[in-house]
Order: C-alpha cells, then structure tokens, then sequence
C-alpha cells in the first residue's frame, strides 16, 4: 500500500515537472492586435524581456480572437533595436507543435521593434497579416533568484520532501 502511494507520488512529481517543460503559450505575456479579419497574439517569454538574455516568441494568427487558426504558410521575423537589425528569418509552420522563435536579445537595454508578417503561398502579394510591436528590454538584474524561481525551487523542496518522507515511511513499514 506505501510503495503504490510513494509510486503516486513520484507520478505526480513527473507530471508537474512535465507540465512546466512543456510550457506553450496561453495566458502569459503576449503582443496583441487586430489585423484586418485577423487577431495577431505573438507569447512571449519571460514576462519581463531582459537584454542579454534569450526570449521566446510563440506565433499565432486567429480567423477571429482566438475562435480558429488561419490559413498561413510560414511567417517572417524582424527584431530591430535602434534601427539596426538583430534578427531577421523566416519561419515555417510546423505540421504539428506551436510556431517559436528563441532570439537572444541585445546586450543593451531599450526599446526594441518586431517585424511579423504571416505569409501564405498562392496569393497575390504573400501577405496575411502584418504587424509591428514595440517594447522595452530591461538590463540584466544582478541577483538570477526571482520571486517565481524561489517558488519553484521551495515547490520542488516541499515535493522532494514528501516524496522522502513517503519512501522512509515505505521502508520502515517493511522491516
């Protein structure tokens, strides 16, 4: 009976840290704009961009705000700070799996602009939707705990914890 419930434990545990690797876009940070007929949400992460650090952009494009995809091929990527470019791709859609993009920021601070244009084949122009978004990078902070990794790394303690305790209880029960 302890080893099924240590066992539960341990799923359980497998199952929160594959939860948190598994991260896609959904209420977190994004861009945001109505494009026409089109609703442009563009996830970022982290919530905070910080220069020098790498940021997460997950590309999407809605029929309506967030009712049903449209149709697009791929999807072209401009980051510029101070007018000069930082990165600049194109970007396939992906059969199956969130459209992403890592780029790693500038070292300076500031306000940096994004380029996204969905692009679909067989049309005139290319063009589905275009849009611009500017924001702001913040310089690098000086300590790497945060509020949410303490929260994480005192989750990750309390379920490491159980899991020991449970294992001992185990244990000395079949002595």
């Amino acid at each position: 009976m302890t080893i099924r419930i240590s066992f539960i434990a341990i799923l359980v545990c497998v199952a929160l840290l594959a939860a948190e690797l598994a991260y896609a876009h959904g209420d977190g940070a994004s861009f945001e704009a109505q494009v026409g007929e089109y609703f442009m949400d563009i996830g970022y992460e982290p919530e905070v961009p910080v220069a020098g650090e790498t940021l997460l952009l997950d590309l999407n494009l809605w029929r309506e705000q967030n009712v049903s995809r449209a149709d697009f091929d791929s999807a072209w990527v401009r980051l510029s700070q101070d007018g000069k470019t930082v990165l600049a791709t194109g970007v396939a859609k992906p059969d199956l799996g969130p459209m992403t993009v890592l780029v790693q920021l500038p070292e300076d601070a500031g306000d940096l602009s994004l380029d996204v244009r969905f692009e679909k084949r067989g049309l005139e122009d290319w063009v589905v939707a275009e849009k611009t978004f500017t924001f702001s990078s913040e310089s690098q902070k000086s300590s790497p705990l945060t509020s949410e990794n303490f929260i994480q790394i005192a989750l990750g303690f309390a379920l490491g914890a159980l899991v020991a305790f449970l294992g001992m209880r185990a244990r000395t029960r079949l002595s």
